[in-house]
């Protein structure tokens, strides 16, 4: 409730699920990776993303692009004079946040608790390198992150369980994606 200037009180306009499902994620210190995504370095677009939440339920398409907005704002001064490989900090609402321009790419964490700057910057150079790997290129290209998209998705399964670091092993997680193809 809020007070009017005439001193009677007055019904809060209610949350939308997004806004109560941000401000719950504020009111609460977890140890969490809540998103990854790789999106073009020019033109914004959104190439892979995988969220997670603290009790692994589904993450609304609003709060998606929601999110994607405020990534690509805490970013966007900075992408095209960023230097390659080197990773660049923000926050947003109580979240820490990490990209890396690797080039025509750029790949952002957003964590809480122990998964801070420094722990989500070792994830993305970590994933930077696994994929210069995977698509056997010194340079990361849209094309070549599009048709090895599979063997990001694994990449990233074998980096990031349920929104914890798992692993930041480069040639554990290459050598790991490489045996899971041979099974199939």
């Amino acid at each position: 409730m809020t007070l009017s200037p005439e001193g009677s009180q007055e019904q809060a306009p209610p949350l939308n699920t997004t806004q109560a499902n941000i401000s719950a994620a504020m009111s609460t210190s977890i140890d969490l990776v809540h998103c990854i995504l790789i999106a073009s370095r020019v033109g914004a677009n959104v190439l892979f993303d995988r969220f997670y939440t603290p009790r692994g339920e589904a993450v609304e398409e609003s709060e998606r692009v929601g999110w994607w907005e405020a990534l690509h704002r805490a970013s966007e001064r900075d992408l095209g004079k960023s230097p390659e490989d080197v990773p660049n900090v923000a926050t947003h609402l109580s979240r820490h946040i990490v990209w890396m321009c690797s080039g025509e790419t750029v790949i952002y964490l957003v964590g809480t608790g122990i998964y801070d700057e420094i722990t989500l910057a070792e994830a993305a150079a970590t994933l930077v390198a696994v994929i210069k790997l995977i698509c056997k290129t010194k340079s990361v290209t849209i094309a070549l992150v599009l048709a090895n998209l599979g063997k990001v998705c694994l990449a990233v399964d074998q980096m990031i369980f349920a929104g914890e670091i798992e692993r930041m092993n480069v040639e554990s997680i290459y050598k790991s994606i490489k045996l899971k193809q041979a099974s199939k």
